[in-house]
């Protein structure tokens, strides 16, 4: 990169290959323009994806490199062997000024071409492929260029449909010299798609085009002759608009000629209804968004569950098929208790479906902490956070479950929810205990009797599960689990 910013500036084209991803990624020499201040521009990422001159950049391409790609589906490609000749008479037309090759077999033919010059040899500094590269410059690559012959008029040919005869005049060494076009004045000669090969040539007058320049959206020169059609090497748009010519009429394979009206014309890149109808509704996306923070603002949106009673719905198996709880403070288990069974509290409307995702403390200390499970009670508006433990209670679990839920009333919680409900499932040898706590209650929670569900207030008691019907619902489905491991084990 700091070799290719010491020359003058202009369009490269790089030869591609696998071997690019030591980079990082194939496509790390798009960032040419990027580490040369804009002095080197890439022609993969100045025409890649962005225009319709897409295709016979990659046609070009698979004349001039070992390894092309050839990713456009339904055209004719060239090869290096048989086509290299015509390829760098493709880069005079597309104004591409250097070449930059890593194979051997490229630099071989690259070597010996009249129209090619090495400017740089740049050695391999990683030792690894690719084993470093040969910058040619390519003669004659002005951006503003006379022409030889009038151009031919293509009739019948949709703006979509251009490509088929584009790409096949593109690829005829035969008609390079006579350009096709897809309008242009009434006095050039007009002939169908199949038929411009046999159409006469019409030489043109002399013309001289001095004084280029090139911004980030407009293009001016002088020529000496006006009247006589010149080519300007920029892909097409109907966006471009002209000063001091006719057109710009769009000429294969997808550049622009204009005829100009006086000595100094000049193009601008402007903006149609299509343009201003996009900002208009990237205007209206932003004024919709603002809206729907302002209203997430006044509450949770509520989740209507189908069924008729509301449901904690448990999270989906971890991806690697395993059963037991696998963060770390969770140990292991030999029942699941986040399958994919229902906990139901039976006539009462709990039902939210888990946040997707975990829930992480890092935010607020340098340490990650990661909840079990995350579900919103909608009609008690208020946050739930499950802890799962695998084992006896032991007293610890409170005070973590205390953070996590002070987490949630922090980063979650809206000034509308009342405050956090923690729960912790613990498992002992032969059952599975449910624990309740608040964060932020007032008075001590009695952790020694496992009795904390009669510290909430009468409103949760109510509308959460109780000890009995959670111990009841997960004992349920381990029992109805272990026939079919036992069969999955025979």
């Amino acid at each position: 990169m700091e070799d290719m910013g010491t020359l003058e500036p202009g369009r490269a084209l790089w030869e591609p290959s696998g071997d690019i991803n030591n980079y990082g990624t194939t496509l790390a020499l798009e960032l040419l323009p990027y580490f040369t201040d804009g002095r080197i521009g890439s022609m993969e990422g100045l025409y890649f994806e962005s225009s319709g001159t897409v295709p016979y950049h990659f046609q070009m391409v698979s004349e001039l490199a070992q390894s092309p790609s050839n990713p456009v589906r339904d055209l004719t490609y060239g090869t290096l062997a048989d086509n290299f000749d015509r390829g760098v008479e493709h880069l005079h037309m597309l104004g591409v000024r250097y070449l930059m090759l890593q194979s051997p077999e490229a630099m071989a033919k690259a070597d010996v071409d009249p129209d090619l010059t090495v400017v740089l040899d740049i050695p391999d500094l990683d030792g690894k492929a690719p084993d470093g590269w040969r910058v040619y410059e390519v003669s004659d690559t002005t951006l503003v260029a006379p022409l030889e012959f009038q151009p031919v008029v293509v009739t019948g040919v949709s703006a979509h449909g251009w490509r088929d005869p584009a790409s096949e005049w593109f690829m005829d060494d035969s008609q390079l010299d006579r350009f096709i076009a897809a309008d242009g004045p009434s006095e050039w000669e007009r002939v169908d798609a199949d038929a411009y090969a046999s159409a006469p040539r019409v030489p043109l007058p002399d013309n001289t085009v001095t004084d280029v320049v090139q911004g980030r959206e407009d293009i001016s020169f002088k020529v000496s002759n006006p009247g006589v059609p010149v080519l300007v090497r920029t892909s097409y748009f109907p966006n471009w608009k002209v000063s001091g010519a006719d057109g710009p009429y769009r000429a294969g394979p997808n550049l622009m000629v204009v005829v100009p009206t006086s000595n100094e014309v000049s193009l601008s890149y402007g903006r149609t209804i299509e343009d201003y109808l996009g900002y208009l509704g990237t205007l209206l996306g932003l004024v919709l968004l603002v809206y729907l923070v302002r209203a997430g603002r006044r509450g949770p949106i509520p989740f209507i569950d189908g069924g008729s009673h509301g449901t904690f719905v448990a999270p989906p198996k971890p991806k690697d098929g395993t059963d037991a709880v696998s963060h770390p403070d969770a140990g292991t288990a030999d029942t699941d208790l986040t399958d994919g069974s229902q906990w139901s509290a039976e006539g009462q409307a709990v039902g939210a479906p888990p946040v997707d995702g975990p829930l992480s403390a890092q935010a607020v200390v340098d340490e990650d902490f990661y909840v079990d499970l995350l579900f919103y009670h909608l009609r008690l508006r208020a946050f739930v956070v499950i802890d799962l433990k695998v084992g006896p209670f032991k007293p610890e679990y409170a005070g973590k479950l205390n953070f996590y839920c002070n987490v949630v009333n922090d980063q979650l919680r809206h000034a509308d929810d009342q405050p956090t409900i923690g729960l912790i499932l613990c498992q002992t040898k032969d059952n599975v205990l449910a624990e309740y706590a608040i964060a932020g209650i007032d008075k001590p929670i009695g952790i020694s009797s496992y009795e904390l569900t009669r510290a909430l207030p009468d409103n949760l008691q109510s509308a959460l599960p109780t000890v009995e019907q959670i111990e009841a619902e997960l004992q349920g489905a381990d029992t109805a689990a272990k026939p079919a491991k036992k069969q999955c084990k025979e």
